[in-house]
C-alpha cells in the first residue's frame, strides 16, 4: 500500500487537513507488541505552543537552532539533546515543515482515552513501515536518526492518527500532515483484473520461488561471465541514482490522455485504477554523464567508472529437467525470439540504466541437450505453445510489440527525458503530463475514461468501481489485456 503527501491535492486536503479528524497519541513497543495511546484531538489552541512562549523553556542558542531546522524534526530535537521536553502542563513535540513555522505541538499530560494493541505483522503497522521506508536504504531520517532507537528501547514516541467509523485507528504518522495510505494497494488493484496466483508462471517454474509455505526449487544456474581479453575503462561518472518511485501515479497508473496530457489524473485511490505495466529503460543514443545536483550536494550522488563500448563477456547457463517449452521461453527472453541477428534489440543491466548505461546484447552460441533441437526450433515450439494456449499471435501481441520497441533504439533521446529533481515531477503533475502509449492498441477506452472522470470532481478524487469482470481463463486474460494500456 503506497502512501502520499500532496498538499496540492484536494483529496489530501479533505482527508488530512481537518483537525477534527486528527488525533494525538503515543506509540510504544511493549513486549513485542505495538501500543498506541489516544490522548485526544488536535486543536488549534490548547495543543499548540508558539515559539515566543517556547523561549521560556530553551536557551537563545537552542531556539536559534530550532528555528533554523524547521524542515526536519530530528534536527530540532538534536538542538535540545534528543529528548522530548516536559514543561509541566505537557510535552513539546516538534515536527517538520515545508515552509515558515511559528509554533509546535503541545501533547497534554492526561491519561489515555483508549489504548490500542497491534502485532508487528498487522496491516496498519506494515503500512506505517512502508510509508516511512523503515528497514530500507530510503528510511525516513526522523525515524532513523531519532525515533528508531527510542522505540526499540520501549520509550514513548509522539504520533498523529485518524479513526474510522468504528473508532479504530485507520492510519498514523510522525507528523500531523503525515503520508496517507492510498485506498487501494498495488496487489488489490492487480487482483481485480488478473488472477495471478491461480497457476505458476514460467518464471516461477524455471527460476523457483518462495511464497510463504509454498516453494519450488529453481532448475537453472548462471555461471560467472568472464571478460574476454581486456576492456577499456570509459571515464569517471558522478550521477544521482535514485530509486524508482511508484507513487508517481501519472506514469504507474493507466491515464486517460490526449496529446500527452490529461484533464484529471487517476490515482491509487481510484477503485477502477489499472496498473500501467512493466518498467523498462529504453537504450539511449547518447549517455547522460552529468547532473547539476551532484555539484550542489555530492552526498546524494554515486561515482562509478563504466567500461567502454565493445567489452565482451562469456559464460554458461546450466539447466536441469526443463521442458521444451521452458527452454524455448528462456531462449526467447535472451534473444528477443531470436530476432536479434541484426543487433536491433538490447537488454539493460547494472546501474544508471535511465541515463543510457548498461546497454548490452546477448548471443547464444550453442545449446547442448539430449534432443537435437536448435535454438530456432526451441523458440518456434515455445511460440506455437503460447499461440495455442492463449489463442493469440504472440509476436504481434501489443505487449510484446511494446517490449521490443522499448528494447531498441526506437526513440530519439529527446523523447527519453529523465526527471532529475523533485521539482521536475511537480512540474509534470502541474501540467498533467502523461507518458505516451508505446504501441497503439487500436481500442476505444472512452468508456473507462468517462467512468473514471465523471466521479473525479476534484483533482485525483476517487471514482467508483465499474470494471470488466475478472478473467477466468487464459483466453479471457488475453482478451482483457487487449483492452488495457501497455
Amino acid at each position: 500500500t503506497l502512501s502520499y503527501r500532496d498538499l496540492n491535492n484536494p483529496s489530501y486536503k479533505q482527508k488530512a487537513m481537518d483537525t477534527n479528524k486528527i488525533y494525538m497519541g503515543w506509540l510504544q513497543k511493549d513486549e513485542g507488541k505495538w501500543k498506541i495511546e489516544n490522548i485526544g484531538n488536535v486543536t488549534n489552541g490548547q495543543t499548540r505552543i508558539k515559539y515566543d512562549e517556547m523561549s521560556a523553556y530553551f536557551t537563545p542558542e537552542q531556539m536559534s537552532e530550532i528555528k533554523k531546522s524547521r524542515a526536519m524534526a530530528y534536527e530540532k530535537y538534536k538542538a535540545i539533546g534528543n529528548q522530548i521536553k516536559d514543561i509541566g502542563k505537557g510535552f513539546i513535540v516538534f515536527t517538520g515543515s515545508t515552509g515558515d513555522k511559528t509554533r509546535e505541538f503541545l501533547f497534554p499530560k492526561i491519561s489515555p482515552l483508549k489504548t490500542y494493541i497491534f502485532n508487528e505483522k498487522d496491516k496498519l503497522i506494515e503500512t506505517f513501515k512502508e510509508a516511512y521506508y523503515i528497514g530500507t536504504p530510503n528510511e525516513s531520517k526522523d525515524w532513523k536518526m531519532l525515533w528508531s532507537k527510542k522505540f526499540e528501547e520501549g520509550q514513548k514516541i509522539p504520533i498523529f492518527f485518524q479513526l474510522d467509523e468504528q473508532q479504530n485507528i485507520k492510519h498514523f504518522g510522525l507528523s500531523m500532515l503525515y503520508k496517507l495510505p492510498y485506498e487501494h494497494s498495488l496487489q488489490a488493484i492487480l487482483e481485480k483484473y488478473q488472477n495471478y496466483k491461480k497457476d505458476l508462471d514460467l518464471a516461477q517454474t524455471i527460476f523457483g520461488f518462495i511464497d510463504g509455505d509454498r516453494a519450488l526449487k529453481g532448475r537453472m544456474q548462471f555461471s560467472h561471465f568472464k571478460l574476454n581479453g581486456n576492456a577499456d575503462k570509459y571515464k569517471t561518472i558522478c550521477l544521482p541514482l535514485s530509486t524508482p518511485r511508484p507513487t508517481f501515479f501519472p506514469s504507474y497508473v493507466v491515464q486517460c490522455a490526449e496529446s500527452g496530457t490529461t484533464q484529471k489524473y487517476i490515482t491509487f485511490d481510484n477503485s477502477n485504477a489499472i496498473l500501467r505495466g512493466f518498467k523498462v529503460y529504453p537504450p539511449r543514443h547518447t549517455t547522460i554523464e552529468s547532473n547539476p545536483m551532484c555539484k550542489k550536494n555530492p552526498k546524494i550522488c554515486t561515482t562509478f567508472i563504466p567500461l567502454n563500448t565493445g567489452a565482451k563477456f562469456t559464460g554458461k547457463i546450466r539447466f536441469h529437467n526443463l521442458k521444451t517449452v521452458e527452454i524455448g521461453a528462456l531462449l526467447s527472453a535472451l534473444t528477443f525470439f531470436n530476432k536479434n541477428q541484426s543487433g536491433q534489440y538490447f537488454h539493460k543491466i547494472g546501474m544508471a540504466k535511465p541515463y543510457g548505461f548498461g546497454t548490452v546484447s546477448i548471443d547464444v552460441n550453442g545449446i547442448k541437450t539430449e534432443k537435437t533441437f536448435s535454438v530456432d526450433e526451441y523458440i518456434k515450439k515455445f511460440i506455437e505453445h503460447m499461440n495455442k494456449t492463449l489463442e493469440t499471435d504472440i509476436l504481434n501481441n501489443p505487449r510484446i510489440q511494446a517490449f521490443l520497441k522499448l528494447s531498441s533504439f526506437g526513440f530519439d533521446d529527446k523523447e527519453l527525458i529523465y526527471l532529475k529533481e523533485p521539482k521536475d515531477f511537480m512540474k509534470a503533475k502541474s501540467l498533467k503530463e502523461v507518458l505516451p502509449e508505446v504501441v497503439k492498441n487500436g481500442y476505444d477506452k472512452s468508456k473507462f475514461c468517462k467512468e473514471s472522470h465523471s466521479q473525479n470532481n476534484n483533482e485525483y478524487k476517487s471514482a467508483p468501481t465499474n470494471r470488466q469482470q475478472k478473467p477466468k481463463s487464459a483466453k479471457d486474460l488475453n482478451d482483457f489485456f487487449k483492452n488495457r494500456d501497455i
